[in-house]
């Protein structure tokens, strides 16, 4: 028998090429911005609504309620916390008097007085070098005005204080068992009136102490120098 032939084996197909994959390169981070400082969101302050408070604003309105007449009988005080401000009065109608001495708007900055206004004539802008000012308003038992208006500006409000870092108490020192001298009792210094302030003498007398003590009714701003003052009357 003839011989039979080893079959002949099918080619293998060459495998197909897989095509490259390319990396989309990475897109370079952006960089956020600052923007500028903003002066701050403008604020409108009534001294009855915030009577006694401590406000931090650069820049707003201050008003006892005008045009609306304000009443007998106010004592209202408002803080504000804000550095280097500038007062620009934009209404003013207060009771006259000699020395503002029935209805009066004061002003001080960093707890000292600065200035008293009455009368119907617009007080020129104020430039205020300190951290904070105080706008206060005292009226009579009689004869009522529309009252002021006020806008105000400021540099900048205080950078808040850094908090102090945690220290471990000094040791306690034992008490001392000798008996410390008595020391000589205090000599009494005459009063002298506050920087700016104007000086408690003069021809109305009792009249003119009786403004100073509206002034002590302020515990906060006005207490410390109207007890200094007061003493001259």
């Amino acid at each position: 028998a003839a011989p039979t032939a080893a079959p002949t084996a099918a080619p293998t197909a060459a495998p197909t090429p897989v095509p490259p994959t390319s990396t989309p390169p990475t897109p370079a981070p952006t960089v956020a911005t600052t923007p500028p400082p903003s002066t701050g969101e403008k604020v409108v302050l009534d001294l009855k609504t915030h009577n006694g408070q401590s406000v931090t604003a650069a820049r707003g309105t201050i008003t006892d309620g005008y045009p609306t007449t304000y009443a007998n009988g106010q004592d209202l005080e408002l803080t504000v916390v804000g550095t280097d401000c500038v007062l620009t009065w934009t209404q003013f109608n207060v009771e006259p008097g000699q020395m503002c001495r029935y209805d009066w708007v004061a002003v001080a900055v960093d707890g000292m007085v600065v200035d008293y206004l009455c009368g119907n004539n617009v007080p020129a802008p104020m430039e205020l070098t300190g951290e904070s000012f105080t706008v206060a308003f005292h009226s009579d038992s009689s004869v009522t005005r529309a009252g002021f208006e006020m806008e105000f500006v400021c540099s900048a409000a205080p950078s808040p204080p850094t908090p102090a870092t945690e220290t471990s108490p000094p040791p306690t020192p034992a008490p001392e068992t000798s008996v410390p001298p008595t020391p000589a009792p205090p000599v009494p210094t005459p009063a002298t009136s506050a920087p700016g302030a104007e000086p408690c003498v003069d021809a109305e007398g009792e009249e003119y102490c009786e403004r100073w003590s509206s002034l002590c009714r302020f515990e906060s701003s006005f207490g410390v120098l109207c007890k200094k003052t007061c003493q001259l009357c």
